[in-house]
């Protein structure tokens, strides 16, 4: 049963809301009373000749400005317009200062709740697909768990929470992921675990970092997308775990995940199957494809005797690459040319050996619809080349068009559903 304290229901007829309502409304008809009654101010006379129009402006300044454009009423003319209008001067103010008095109360109440509340949670900062998706893991390991999603707002230095409506254990929390004042308020000294996996890799970093430095005994880790960020990322990681002293926060990209996944159940079989050295083709040459090609060099280096990359711009791409990354015995290829170009495939055919064609295909690139157009291209020139199309879900249309092309969907949510499972049991264990 979920327990979360939840913030009292405030009707629309609430005490508060009256008083707010009923004062607001007094100080408009008191004001314009005083107006038109002939009642004047130190800075503006003969108020009762403006216009209604102009009334209504005076008396609403009086909730912002306190009535400072006003001046104050003068001691001439009638008294009970007079009277009015010095009631509307001093009521004004104070409805403001109790709004927002009320509102800042609301704040501290809720964050003290949540705090007291909070007990051997997970933090998970973040908000896109992939933070979902490891949300979902943790939910499916870890179903009592409590978890707060924190959604990066850089406008925000306060948090704001609110208890995620039909779903057990979920507490959304907005900040900016930055700021002390927010991370303060997640009760990390109390925390299970936290992972950071936003869409933006340097300000994944940061936070882990930052979360560490508020408590170095909680396990953080931080997913970083980008190969070249990465690579010294861990370099760093490593060295910091050989040294003696708190643990620093750990990194992993689930787009090697998925890789590993999916070299370990079905590339690294097609490929001992073939019994020949094959040719590979990557299409897109993001992050997934530079990971897949860098999982090729490591493990493939016996199976693999080249690897075709194409991508505009992929000569620099390749070239970038190798100054990071050994390639080894395998030959790397470069193919420039947009995916969906028919100029394109017709390219990358006429480079690989006359007859045999490549005996593996990624089409990886980010864009799903993308991949698709470049698989119905390549299927025409490629036929006999078994192929995988990367999409971010599985969807009925995609394994349609995928069955009809005769080639494989390779679903990263569905890849990382297992894998970021075990991410997490490691994690929680480390």
């Amino acid at each position: 049963m979920d327990t979360a304290p939840r913030s009292p229901a405030t009707g629309l007829f609430s005490r508060s809301r009256i008083f707010r309502f009923g004062g607001t409304l007094a100080v408009f008809v008191l004001a314009l009373y005083g107006f038109a009654g002939g009642a004047d101010t130190s800075n503006i006379s003969d108020l009762h000749d403006k216009t209604p129009l102009e009334w209504v402006y005076y008396a609403a300044s009086l909730f912002v400005f306190g009535g400072t454009d006003l001046g104050t009423p003068l001691p001439q003319g009638p008294m009970l317009p007079r009277t009015a209008l010095w009631i509307a001067f001093y009521l004004a103010p104070l409805i403001t200062t109790t709004v927002v008095a009320d509102a800042l109360l609301s704040i501290l109440r809720a964050r003290a709740a949540h705090e007291r509340f909070l007990r051997e949670h997970v933090v998970l900062v973040g908000s896109g697909d992939l933070a979902l998706a490891y949300l979902a893991a943790v939910q499916a390991v870890d179903p009592e768990r409590r978890v707060l999603l924190l959604e990066h707002r850089a406008d925000l230095a306060f948090p704001e929470f609110g208890i995620e409506e039909g779903v057990r254990n979920l507490t959304r929390v907005r900040g900016n992921v930055l700021q002390d004042s927010v991370l303060q308020a997640l009760a990390l000294g109390r925390a299970h675990r936290a992972v950071v996996i936003a869409d933006d890799d340097l300000l994944n970093l940061e936070c882990a970092w930052a979360i560490h430095a508020l408590n170095p005994a909680l396990p953080v880790a931080a997913h970083v997308a980008d190969l070249a960020l990465l690579r010294p990322v861990n370099r760093m990681s490593r060295a910091r775990r050989s040294a003696d002293g708190p643990r620093g926060p750990s990194v992993f990209s689930t787009h090697r995940i998925a890789a590993l996944q999916l070299y370990d159940e079905q590339l690294g079989a097609h490929f001992e199957n073939t019994g020949a050295r094959d040719d590979v083709v990557i299409a897109g040459f993001g992050r997934l494809g530079q990971t897949f090609l860098e999982l090729l060099l490591a493990r493939g280096e016996e199976e693999v005797a080249r690897v075709l990359v194409v991508e505009p711009g992929a000569t620099r791409a390749v070239r970038q690459f190798a100054a990071d990354v050994d390639t080894g015995s395998i030959q790397v290829l470069a193919v420039d040319g947009a995916l969906d170009d028919p100029g394109t495939w017709e390219q990358v055919a006429a480079t690989l050996v006359a007859g045999q064609g490549a005996s593996l295909a990624l089409l990886a690139h980010a864009d799903s619809l993308l991949n698709l157009r470049a698989a119905m291209l390549m299927r025409a020139r490629l036929p006999d080349t078994r192929s995988f199309v990367r999409s971010f879900r599985r969807t009925a249309f995609a394994d349609a068009l995928a069955q009809q092309l005769d080639m494989e969907v390779f679903a990263l949510e569905d890849m990382l559903r297992e894998a970021l499972r075990d991410h997490y049991e490691a994690l929680s264990i480390a």
